[in-house]
């Protein structure tokens, strides 16, 4: 994996930590929701485009990855894991994966198109 990808990688998981609030945090009203949801994918959009000079089509794909990907681990944290994730450390290496799983999916669709 090139220095790009690993970069991507540690902003994604960095990323994913601003997912708290939504993901392991109390219920918060729609409009916050929206916003808590919003602000990292702008950032990640904003990195990945002018830092690391990935192609559009790639950025889609990575931003959606990890915006479904979080959607899917608030869910499932809110019907199956919320009893077995107790303490910050569980909570912050929960949200890793949403970063690590999204950066994995970049990584392999490099040479797609």
């Amino acid at each position: 994996m090139s220095a790009d990808y690993q970069t991507l990688m540690l902003v994604a998981i960095l990323a994913s930590f601003l997912l708290k609030r939504v993901v392991v945090g109390p219920f918060v009203g729609p409009v916050r929701h929206t916003l808590l949801v919003i602000l990292p994918a702008l950032l990640l959009m904003v990195f990945c485009y002018e830092f690391l000079e990935m192609p559009r089509w790639q950025v889609f794909v990575f931003v959606m990855s990890f915006t479904s990907i979080g959607a899917v681990y608030e869910s499932l944290y809110d019907h199956v894991m919320h009893p077995y994730i107790k303490g910050s450390v569980m909570e912050y290496g929960y949200l890793a994966h949403i970063g690590i799983w999204s950066a994995l999916i970049a990584w392999l669709t490099r040479w797609t198109f």
